[in-house]
């Protein structure tokens, strides 16, 4: 998981960076906002998965 959501971070690093290199800057802000959307999603999805497999082994 933790793999994931650093290559989904430097993927978006990578695509703002060049983003404000070519002045389109709103898509750079769009592009940092959406991974961050998705990796809050990742780690929330994560969890509650986890959390459903402790329950059902109860």
């Amino acid at each position: 998981m933790k793999s994931l959501t650093i290559s989904i971070i430097i993927v978006s690093m990578i695509t703002a960076s060049f983003h404000v290199l070519t002045k389109q800057y709103y898509d750079a802000l769009l592009t940092l906002f959406i991974a961050s959307v998705i990796t809050y999603l990742i780690q929330t999805g994560f969890k509650y998965i986890s959390r459903f497999k402790n329950e059902g082994s109860k």
